[in-house]
């Protein structure tokens, strides 16, 4: 058994990203990413939220992992169509908390760039053509490393001299699902993001 048979064998999910972005089989992790939508790990996160507040535990960014923007996450990460109006107004929740002022969190610093790059891949997801998803790319394409990633630490002193591994692959994630999504703005950038971090 070679490595990707032995992948394909795990979970449907890990199958689904091993058709789609290893052996681009565009057919079958359509196929796949149905089944997903309709497994019981799916509808146990959606039944989660709580439709009065729109929110999951309760919280905006934490409690961490379970709170709505890791949710959201976790759905994205499952090819969760979002569009949904119960997802909508979630989403703008999110925005509104954690992307207001254009990203400025205080006086001294911006939102954290891998939780922006998150945030993208959200509204993305979502298939959002809101002001602030455009806002969003514009901060993660301004704030770009010398070395050609991102660094969640750009600005706090002392100051970064190479991107995060981390902060750059969130970055990576949310550019690949603008254009998956077929997103055209700042298309020739993000493009160029997505070979200097890789």
């Amino acid at each position: 058994m070679n490595v990707i048979e032995w992948l394909k064998s795990e979970d449907l999910f890990t199958k689904y990203h091993v058709e789609k972005y290893l052996l681009e089989n565009y057919y079958s992790a359509s196929n796949i990413k149905e089944v997903i939508n309709t497994s019981d790990f799916a509808k146990t996160i959606i039944s989660r939220q709580d439709l009065k507040t729109s929110l999951w535990d309760e919280g905006i960014y934490s409690p961490k992992y379970t709170s709505t923007h890791y949710s959201l996450l976790i759905l994205c990460e499952l090819g969760i169509d979002l569009s949904e109006t119960r997802y909508l107004k979630t989403i703008n929740i999110l925005l509104e908390n954690m992307w207001y002022k254009g990203g400025k969190v205080s006086n001294y610093r911006h939102q954290d760039m891998c939780v922006v790059a998150m945030m993208i891949r959200i509204c993305s997801q979502a298939k959002m053509t809101d002001q602030r998803l455009y806002e969003m790319i514009d901060y993660v394409l301004e704030y770009k490393m010398s070395d050609g990633g991102w660094n969640c630490s750009w600005e706090r002193r002392p100051y970064p001299k190479q991107s995060s591994l981390h902060t750059t692959l969130s970055v990576l994630e949310a550019f690949a699902n603008l254009k998956d999504l077929n997103y055209s703005y700042r298309l020739d950038e993000i493009n160029e993001g997505c070979k200097t971090g890789s």
